[in-house]
């Protein structure tokens, strides 16, 4: 079951993480557990006139008042990882790199690093502030601008993830959009609140932590909780 939640985060250094339109997808889930419950007036009284000892045959006479309303929330429980894609540029700007060969969704990388790895410009590391179908844009200029030599790595970490996901939060506001398999929340349907977000970095191979790239890496588990509503 593909999950992925989207949201602007501001682009301070508050959040502790690279701001602009951004969006999480989970590398797998474990469960979604679904809870809907509607809000109703209970009245609760015995059928018999004697409250103190109703007959075995007494049934109850409960009185509902159906307000109309509930409460609608998910419990996700996943993990992230760590995401990295090559290629082989075509042509390179200023702060730019292009790669005909490519198909991107537009701004799938915002706050992904990019890294040429090998050719003209290599060494060179930026942050990515947008994307188009072919062609990547960092945050600033080049000291040597890319070319058809250049090969570059795009990548982001399952610890960057975990510290956007809590920067959603702490912004406030409804989710641009949240999708669970074949169910999108958003602002045209029903709009998802992310409340809140547990993470539990699990050990590698060797016993230690990593939050980076390496072999054996960490994976972080996550716990989401999403409230279904209308902002007011």
């Amino acid at each position: 079951m593909a999950i992925s939640i989207r949201k602007t985060i501001p682009t301070t250094s508050d959040y502790y993480t690279i701001g602009g339109d951004t969006t999480i997808t989970l590398a797998g889930a474990y469960s979604v557990i679904p809870h809907f419950k509607k809000d109703l007036i209970k009245i609760r009284k015995a059928k018999s006139k004697s409250r103190q000892s109703s007959s075995p045959s007494d049934k109850f006479d409960n009185n509902i008042v159906d307000l109309k309303r509930g409460t609608d929330e998910i419990v996700i429980r996943g993990w992230l990882e760590d995401e990295s894609y090559t290629g082989t540029a075509t042509s390179g700007g200023a702060t730019t790199i292009t790669d005909t060969s490519k198909a991107w969704t537009v701004n799938e990388f915002i706050g992904f690093q990019l890294s040429i790895t090998s050719g003209t410009g290599s060494g060179q590391s930026k942050n990515i502030v947008s994307n188009t179908t072919d062609t990547l844009t960092v945050d600033s200029s080049w000291s040597t601008n890319p070319d058809s030599t250049s090969t570059y790595n795009i990548s982001i970490t399952a610890w960057e993830k975990l510290w956007k996901l809590r920067a959603m939060i702490s912004t406030g506001g409804a989710l641009t959009s949240c999708t669970i398999g074949n169910i999108v929340f958003s602002n045209s349907t029903q709009e998802a609140f992310l409340e809140e977000l547990t993470g539990t970095v699990k050990p590698d191979d060797t016993g230690e932590i990593s939050i980076g790239f390496g072999k054996d890496i960490a994976r972080i588990d996550v716990a989401i909780n999403l409230f279904i509503g209308d902002a007011r």
